[in-house]
Parts: C-alpha cells; sequence; structure tokens
C-alpha cells in the first residue's frame, strides 16, 4: 500500500532536542510516486498525511493501478476522526482502517493525483476518495469502482482550491462529490459520470458549499445561462452550480 506520513516527533528520543526550542517539524515536499500495479491489498487502505500546520506539499501520484480486498463496512467509512497520532512514528496502519478504500488525504497542499485506476474484490462501503484540509488539490484521469454503499466517489472536507476532471467510475454510486462547507473553489467537469441505468443519465453532486461550482456541458439551458444555486437535469448531463454572491450573474 501508499503510505505517505510526516513525523511530528523530531526529537527521536534525544532529551537535548526535546528542550531545544530551535527543534522543528520535518517537511515532506517535491514527490512524485508513479507506475505502480498492485493486487490484493489489505482493507486499510493508502494514507497521505501531514500534520496540523505542517503539511504534506508538492506530492504527485501519477499512473498507479491498484485493487484492494475490500470488505469495508459503513462504520468504517464514515469515520472521518482519524487520530493525529503526531507522536507516533509513521506506519501503515497507525491510523487503522481508513475512511476510503483508496486514498485518504489530509493536510496536504499541492497534491496531484492523476491516472489512478482504484478497484476492490469484496464489497465495500466506503468512497475510493477521502480528502480533508488539502489546498490546491488536482484530480485527473481517475477511473475507480464506487458503489451505493459510499455514497460518492469523492468525499472531500474543508477543501480547497479543487479541480475534479476527466475521471470516470463504475458501479451504482450516484453521487459524484460529498462537498461540506469548509470547502471552497471546487470546480467538476469535464467528467464521464453519466450511467445510461439512471433517469436523467447523471450522477447527483452535493455541493453545500458556497464557492463550490460543478460545471458539465452544457452550461446552458435553452433558455440561457444557468442562475446561481440552480440544478438543472439535461439528457446525460448533471449541472448543479452554487456560487457565491459575488459570482451571480448582473
Amino acid at each position: 500500500r501508499c503510505f505517505i506520513a510526516l513525523d511530528g516527533d523530531v526529537t527521536d528520543g534525544d532529551p537535548l532536542q526535546e528542550t531545544d526550542p530551535k527543534a522543528a517539524v520535518g517537511s515532506y515536499r517535491g514527490v512524485t510516486i508513479s507506475h505502480i500495479v498492485g493486487d490484493n491489498i489489505g482493507k486499510t487502505g493508502c494514507a497521505i498525511a501531514g500534520i496540523p500546520g505542517h503539511p504534506v506539499r508538492d506530492v504527485s501520484l501519477e499512473d498507479i493501478s491498484l485493487r484492494f480486498e475490500g470488505g469495508g463496512s459503513p462504520e468504517q467509512a464514515a469515520r472521518l476522526d482519524v487520530p493525529e497520532s503526531e507522536a507516533n512514528y509513521p506506519e501503515a496502519t497507525m491510523f487503522g482502517v481508513l475512511p476510503a478504500y483508496g486514498f485518504y488525504a489530509r493536510h496536504a497542499e499541492n497534491l496531484h493525483l492523476r491516472d489512478l485506476d482504484l478497484d476492490f474484490g469484496a464489497p465495500d462501503a466506503r468512497p475510493p476518495l477521502v480528502l480533508q484540509d488539502v489546498e490546491r488539490l488536482e484530480i485527473a484521469g481517475l477511473s475507480a469502482r464506487a458503489d451505493e454503499p459510499a455514497g460518492c466517489v469523492f468525499r472531500l472536507r474543508n477543501v480547497k482550491d479543487a479541480l475534479i476532471h476527466g475521471c470516470r467510475y463504475h458501479g451504482t454510486a450516484r453521487r459524484a462529490a460529498d462537498v461540506d462547507a469548509g470547502c471552497r473553489d471546487i470546480r467538476i467537469t469535464a467528467n464521464a459520470f453519466g450511467k445510461p441505468d439512471i433517469t436523467e443519465g447523471g450522477m447527483e453532486v452535493g455541493l453545500p458549499a458556497e464557492n463550490c461550482f460543478v460545471l458539465s456541458p452544457p452550461s446552458s439551458t435553452d433558455d440561457g445561462p444557468v442562475d446561481s444555486g440552480a440544478t438543472v437535469w439535461q439528457a446525460g448531463f448533471p449541472l448543479l452550480k452554487s456560487i457565491s454572491p459575488e459570482r451571480k450573474k448582473a
């Protein structure tokens, strides 16, 4: 499994460092991981984790194909109180079973997830991706399974400045994204989320936060541009826009 975590304990048990005011948390930045294939991966999930005030930065995961064993429960999917464990030595099991069967990212800046192919064996109630406290996020070319127990493909919490594009999924999930009120500037565009066996051919997108919007073609209807906050369903393309007051059309 993929595991990236920043160690908050820089003293390594050295009493001199414990009293040194210059001792500082280390950094993790400028890392690219690519061209990986994995099968029958345990159900813990993969973590990309900084610590509060010290995010991992400039991390890219590219061209990665992973198949997990699955078996995640609804209780595990709802687990968004993952402990920080700052003082613990970083290891893959330190957070327990994660709320995403694929990747769980927290406290990160400038994170790029490109061309990931994620799947599982046994039924899993967790979404492929859960992201918390992430700024400057790109998800591009994702292909993942997401079934209805998961409720969505992407779960975003306190995410700012994100672009999700060129993605597709297979499975029974109806919702593309679950976005909380702490999110800002979320753009979801040019994806293939339509399903022919769902009325109107598209997935729902839940976006309660201001400054978050989804644009899937077309960006207007026969009656003209879509007003702020309007929900429009057209064959094959769901469009939901939730725009802050300053972005409303005159």
